[in-house]
């Protein structure tokens, strides 16, 4: 005879299993705004340092421009 009584908690136990296990891949690793800040801004600074550029201050600002714009993909993403 089946001993239903005790496959249910065992089905209770797997269900909270599984529901653990997808709540926790849908998660993004990391923080994307930071990710694309850092990204954005090294980008572009090595986009006008290699592009000839040797004044510091339009360097500096293209590192910040890339920074924002790297912020709002990032955000974008969230």
């Amino acid at each position: 005879m089946a001993l239903s009584h005790h496959r249910k908690k065992h089905k209770e136990h797997l269900n909270r299993f599984q529901e653990s296990r997808k709540a926790s891949n849908n998660k993004v690793s990391g923080n994307p705004k930071l990710i694309f800040t850092i990204i954005g801004a090294i980008l572009l600074f090595l986009l006008f340092y290699l592009g000839g550029s040797e004044n510091i201050y339009l360097l500096a600002s293209a590192t910040i421009v890339g920074g924002f714009v790297g912020r709002i993909l990032g955000k974008k993403l969230e």
